[in-house]
């Protein structure tokens, strides 16, 4: 499929959003910085619920590796301190290897001399308790990435490993799954003389041919001055070809995420990072969205709204408002002010254009990881921040994303807030209109009606008779108009 270039501008800003993003300030999740990608939701039990593991270090630079089990309504609780392996800066994928339905792990990092790298494969029994498999030989790497996905098409799923292994020998293995979670290298895949480090890797089918390809940023060399954006093509016997393309001429320090940002059926990239420098932007500190035509032909967007970001930045590409077009969320240094901290929030119309939503309530932090999940099982993607800060000190901040329960066409008219969210007995509203409010119901995250009442002039509810959980509140006011947002009972 063909796709047309869009030029990417900057409709407007939309204000009044604070409120939809609501800090969980027990999420029972503990700090954590310096994870390159060690931080990944995913239902370990089985119990329709995510879970969660963070590598990394903390504030100190003590380095840790952590699962927790969420406990149904987006609280975590540690489960597992010793089993895995501690490092920083290093690559984390789930997936079945060994082809018994539960999702196995496996994680890299490292932290000192090369010689300290490690690269940990854990099998899962089912109920979330995971034993290190020790029949692999995986190349030991650190800041890199790991992916598990399934290159020939055999059923199962395989491995590449990328990072710095010693002094300028870095990684980028493609180790074949048997069906069994056994792995062999393959030497011949056409990888292995595009090692990087402080890399990313995205997996995508870019050109439409039924077959998994990858995506690279990251550095080539201690210079850093030969990374590149890069796409290697699939061939589909067992090697990648890299399709040379000029436009991908930026380079490390950089995050990439790949999805469908023009709705046109391919698969597209964002990007932001360092790039080519230029009289008008010496540092070359830059960002860019890269349409793809379908072949894996990419055209840079002209006009790309998004605030540059350096300095190991981090990028969200999911749907945060439910209206099927993903929005995009970038942290990251900013380039105005070296040692500040930057984070955006852009909602995608569906047409190509982004609005920035202003007044958002997330804190920026670089050396981390913007996570999307839903935690609550709401239907609504919520956002963990981890990371480095101004401040020199490491955090972990989950966000309940409230957006999605706003009528589409209402965002930027919600009048009221609601206080404190989450509530233990007395939910409080405050208008931001002259309109009277009149009556609300409360509804159960299914839509189901709880309770319906007048709201006295106290403008206060008694919430302290609902169990533990997400609900929907719904304000009508004497003229008419009706406003709805989430929110938590504890």
């Amino acid at each position: 499929m063909k796709s047309k270039l869009l030029s990417f501008f900057l409709l407007t800003t939309i204000s009044g959003f604070s409120q939809n993003f609501i800090l969980d300030e027990d999420s029972g999740i503990l700090p954590v910085q310096r994870n390159w990608d060690e931080v990944h939701f995913q239902d370990i039990d089985g119990d329709g619920f995510i879970d969660l593991f963070t590598g990394g270090a903390a504030s100190n630079y003590a380095t840790f590796g952590r699962m927790y089990k969420n406990d149904g309504t987006g609280n975590f609780i540690l489960d597992d301190d010793t089993t895995f392996i501690k490092k920083r800066e290093g690559g984390l994928a789930f997936g079945d290897v060994n082809g018994d339905g539960f999702p196995d792990m496996i994680v890299s990092g490292g932290f000192g001399s090369p010689g300290e790298n490690q690269v940990g494969l854990y099998l899962n029994d089912g109920d979330g308790n995971f034993t290190e498999n020790l029949n692999n030989t995986f190349v030991t790497a650190r800041e890199g990435d790991i992916r598990m996905f399934d290159f020939d098409n055999d059923g199962d799923l395989d491995i590449i490993i990328s990072g710095l292994i010693s002094s300028n020998n870095y990684a980028l293995h493609l180790y074949q799954n048997d069906g069994t979670g056994n792995f062999t290298l393959n030497s011949q895949s056409g990888l292995e003389t595009f090692g990087l480090y402080y890399a990313h890797l995205e997996i995508a089918d870019f050109d439409d041919d039924g077959l998994l390809d990858i995506a690279t940023v990251g550095k080539v060399s201690t210079g850093a001055q030969l990374s590149k954006i890069r796409i290697f093509k699939n061939n589909g016997n067992s090697t990648f070809t890299l399709m040379t393309q000029s436009i991908f001429n930026h380079t490390a320090k950089g995050a990439l995420k790949v999805g469908d940002i023009d709705n046109n059926g391919t698969i597209d990239i964002v990007f932001i990072g360092n790039g080519p420098a230029s009289s008008a932007n010496f540092s070359g500190y830059n960002s860019a969205i890269f349409l793809n035509d379908g072949n894996a032909n990419f055209t840079k967007a002209e006009n790309t709204p998004f605030i540059r970001h350096t300095d190991y930045p981090s990028i969200a590409l999911a749907d945060f408002d439910n209206d099927g077009f993903l929005d995009v969320i970038t942290s990251g240094r900013v380039v105005q002010s070296p040692n500040t901290h930057a984070i955006h929030f852009y909602l995608n119309n569906g047409q190509g254009n982004f609005i920035e939503v202003e007044d958002i309530p997330f804190t920026a932090h670089n050396y981390g990881k913007l996570t999307v999940g839903d935690v609550n099982n709401d239907g609504y993607n919520d956002l963990l921040i981890t990371g480095l800060g101004d401040n020199n000190t490491a955090v972990a901040k989950l966000y309940i994303n409230n957006i999605g329960v706003l009528n589409v066409d209402n965002k930027e008219s919600f009048k009221f807030k609601i206080y404190p969210n989450p509530v233990q007995d007395f939910l409080n509203i405050e208008s931001f209109s002259n309109d009277n409010l009149k009556s609300f119901e409360i509804y159960a995250i299914n839509g189901s009606l709880i309770k319906q009442n007048i709201i006295q002039s106290n403008s206060s509810i008694d919430v302290s008779f609902l169990s533990s959980g997400v609900y929907i509140l719904s304000i009508t006011t004497e003229e008419g108009n009706v406003n709805r947002i989430k929110f938590i009972k504890k």
